[in-house]
C-alpha cells in the first residue's frame, strides 16, 4: 500500500514538473515575442529618428553659417558680384576720367578716345598699358614705299585723314593751310602724312593730286580702312597730333573755319598748329581734342551696305 501510494505521489510530481516547464516555456515564447516586438518598436522608431534627423540635419546645413559667419546666398552673391563688376574698372565699369574731356596729363581724355575703336592689333599694335597710345600700322605711300610709324618715335607726328574729292578737303588745300604748317615746321622734328582710306582711291590717283599741289608730304593708302578704323577717324579732314613718346595728344579739327568760314564772334584758330607749337615748347596740349567737320570718311562698304 505504501509502494503504490508513493508510486503516485511520484507520477503527480514528474506531472507538475512537465506543466511548470510547459508554462515556463510559454511565458518565455510570450516574453520572447514581446521583446521581439518591443525590438522592432524600437528599431522602427529609432528608424524614423534617425531620417527625420537626417532631414533635420540637412535643413540645418543650409541655414547654417558659411565660413565667413554668413548664410550663403547665390542669389546675393551673383548681385553683388555684378555690383562689384559694375564699379570695378577692370570689368568695364565707370571709370574716373572717361569722356572726351582732357587728362590731367593734357592728352585726349582719361580713358582714351580709342576706347571704343575697333582695330586689328596684329602684327602692328598700341601699347595696352597707355590707352592713349597711337595705334602702328604699316602702309604704302603714293609711290609705293613702305612706311612705318615706328620708325617715326621720338618726332611729333600730324596724321591728316584725307580725300581729294570732298569739299572740305579741297578749301584746304585750295587755301595750302597743311602745306604752310608743314613748310613751318621743316627743320623741327616733325613729320606729317595724309592717310586716305577712301576705298575707291588708287595710288595712281594719290600721286597726282601730290604731283599736282606740289605736297612736300606723302599720302599714305589705306583703302581697306584698317589704319583709319584704328584711330577712328570719323570725317576728313580728321588730324591727329602724336607726341614723340608714341601718345596721341590732340586729334579732331584742322581750325575753326570750315570751308574757311570763321564763325562771328570767334578769331581764326589752328588746333593742329597750337598743338604742336605746345609740344614744340615742352608744354601741355591745352586743347586735346576739338570736334571734326568735313565728309564722313568713306570706308569699305560692310556686305549689308552693298
Amino acid at each position: 500500500m505504501k509502494t503504490k501510494t508513493l508510486w503516485i505521489v511520484g507520477l503527480l510530481s514528474v506531472g507538475l514538473l512537465l506543466t511548470a516547464q510547459s508554462f515556463a516555456d510559454t511565458c518565455g515564447d510570450k516574453k520572447d515575442k514581446d521583446n521581439k516586438a518591443a525590438f522592432m518598436t524600437a528599431t522602427q522608431a529609432l528608424s524614423t529618428c534617425s531620417t527625420d534627423n537626417n532631414a533635420d540635419c540637412d535643413k540645418k546645413k543650409d541655414e547654417a553659417p558659411a565660413c565667413d559667419g554668413k548664410k550663403k546666398d547665390t542669389n546675393k552673391a551673383a548681385t553683388d558680384l555684378t555690383n562689384s563688376q559694375a564699379q570695378d574698372p577692370a570689368c568695364g565699369g565707370e571709370k574716373k576720367g572717361c569722356g572726351d574731356k582732357p587728362a590731367a596729363d593734357g592728352t585726349a581724355g582719361g580713358s582714351s578716345f580709342l576706347a571704343a575703336a575697333e582695330f586689328d592689333t596684329t602684327p602692328d599694335k598700341a601699347d595696352k598699358k597707355d590707352p592713349n597710345a597711337a595705334p602702328l600700322f604699316t602702309l604704302t605711300n603714293q609711290d609705293g614705299k613702305e612706311i612705318k610709324l615706328a620708325d617715326y618715335k621720338g618726332k611729333i607726328v600730324v596724321l591728316e585723314w584725307f580725300n581729294y574729292d570732298c569739299p572740305f578737303v579741297q578749301a584746304h588745300y585750295k587755301a595750302e593751310t597743311f602745306k604752310k604748317l608743314v613748310e613751318k615746321y621743316a627743320k623741327q622734328k616733325v613729320v606729317w602724312f595724309a592717310v586716305n582710306s577712301t576705298h575707291y582711291t588708287t595710288a595712281k590717283a594719290n600721286q597726282d593730286f601730290a604731283a599736282q599741289h606740289k605736297l612736300p608730304y606723302a599720302i599714305l593708302l589705306d583703302t581697306d580702312g584698317k589704319t583709319g578704323k584704328a584711330y577712328s577717324a570719323k570725317t576728313t579732314p580728321h588730324v591727329y597730333v602724336i607726341d614723340a613718346k608714341g601718345r596721341i595728344v590732340y586729334h579732331g579739327a584742322v581750325d575753326n573755319a570750315p570751308l574757311g568760314k570763321i564763325p562771328e564772334n570767334q578769331t581764326y584758330t589752328n588746333y593742329v598748329e597750337k598743338a604742336v607749337d605746345e609740344l614744340l615748347a615742352e608744354k601741355p596740349v591745352s586743347t586735346p581734342w576739338v570736334k571734326p567737320y568735313g565728309c564722313s570718311v568713306k570706308y569699305p562698304p560692310t556686305p549689308a551696305e552693298k
